[in-house]
């Protein structure tokens, strides 16, 4: 596949600088993101949950990950997510996302001009196939099931700003047309004062890191993004990006997304905890 058909795959294909929020933090919400048959095409083919857990016993409401190794390694999975998870961890990404965000992720963490000298001249990898040994920047294109949701109602993550390590969060959301639960939406939230602080506990070894999270007497939630079929979110990660996951009702049906990230070895901010 050439680099301009690769192109045709890209999540921000029809997103342009007008379509940035800059309240409360610098995003997109982009519906319809994919052209419909790509999307559709997308969705009937994806590795089931049972596949990407490998075979586990789940937990209610719980995250299993296929990543851009298992996609390589996976000899049944649909040549069209390999395509697609290979553009979405590529330099040639990288460079769209920063044509909207370059400037924001400069002015509001400056700080990570230190960890990088440029972002465009940086020499780019992808998670789990290749090391900062040998790059400044990995970036990652993975399918994110979550499971579902039996015992009692849960919210997967409260308010929290992602690891400071991380440049960008995108998702693209591929809800089951046929799920009509309630919950798992995307909450955007903003801080009531300059009096907040963080908490943190160590996340899982793989995810490397500390994860930081804040007490809701601390934010006040602003907008909710639904989740739904083929709806993109798309951030960079800074002190002002405050988000998390509404309350799933009890469901049968799985809550499924496309994750996209990229991130270099050190964290480029600080919280206050």
């Amino acid at each position: 596949m050439t680099q301009n058909t690769q192109s045709n795959l890209s999540v921000l294909q029809n997103v342009t600088k007008a379509d940035v929020r800059l309240e409360p933090f610098p995003h997109i919400v982009i519906k319809d993101a994919l052209p419909k048959e790509l999307f559709e095409k997308l969705y009937s083919t994806m590795p089931s949950l049972t596949k990407v857990s490998k075979g586990q016993e789940l937990e209610s409401n719980e995250r299993y990950i296929y990543s851009p190794q298992d996609f390589k390694q996976d000899e049944e999975v649909d040549n069209l997510w390999r395509e697609f998870v290979s553009y979405h961890s590529s330099p040639e990404f990288f460079y769209e996302f920063l044509d909207l965000f370059e400037e924001y992720i400069l002015d509001i963490t400056p700080g990570i001009r230190d960890k990088v000298d440029s972002l465009r001249d940086a020499n780019i990898g992808r998670h789990r196939l290749d090391s900062f040994d040998a790059k400044d920047i990995l970036l990652d294109c993975s399918l994110n099931i979550y499971s579902p949701v039996f015992g009692k109602p849960s919210s997967f993550r409260g308010p929290h700003i992602d690891k400071p390590h991380f440049i960008f969060g995108g998702l693209l959301y591929m809800r089951d047309p046929e799920d009509r639960s309630k919950g798992g939406d995307l909450d955007i939230y903003k801080y009531k004062g300059s009096d907040h602080k963080f908490h943190f506990a160590e996340n899982h070894p793989e995810l490397r890191g500390i994860r930081y999270d804040i007490e809701d007497k601390y934010v006040e939630k602003v907008d909710t993004v639904k989740y739904d079929q083929n709806v993109l979110v798309m951030y960079p990660i800074n002190p002002l990006a405050l988000h998390g996951v509404s309350t799933r009702e009890i469901t049968p049906y799985q809550r499924t997304m496309v994750g996209m990230s990229a991130s270099l070895e050190n964290g480029f901010f600080t919280l206050e905890t």
